[in-house]
């Protein structure tokens, strides 16, 4: 049997850290459940879907974002937990 490491994001506190670390970036940052909207002041730049149970974080690059801030989304998500399987995909 094939077994998939579940993400430490499964816990409800590694989620709120990723929240605070966003914020903490000067990002704006609204959170609901496993899903994230990152933003940057002037204009929204990301949408972060977490799915812990598949090790996996898909991350939605809207069209005003810019490679820097892709970037330090993803360094914040692999602080908090440096196994996931991160995707990006631009909208």
């Amino acid at each position: 049997m094939n077994m998939v490491r579940k993400s430490k994001f499964i816990m409800f506190s590694n989620r709120l850290k990723l929240l605070y670390k966003l914020k903490e970036k000067n990002f704006y940052v609204r959170m609901h459940a496993y899903e994230y909207i990152v933003g940057t002041g002037d204009k929204m730049v990301a949408i972060i879907l977490l799915e812990p149970n598949k090790n996996s974080v898909d991350i939605l690059k809207l069209k005003r974002s810019k490679g820097w801030e892709i970037k330090e989304i993803i360094s914040t998500i692999k602080s908090l937990d440096p196994c996931v399987k991160i995707k990006t995909k631009s909208l």
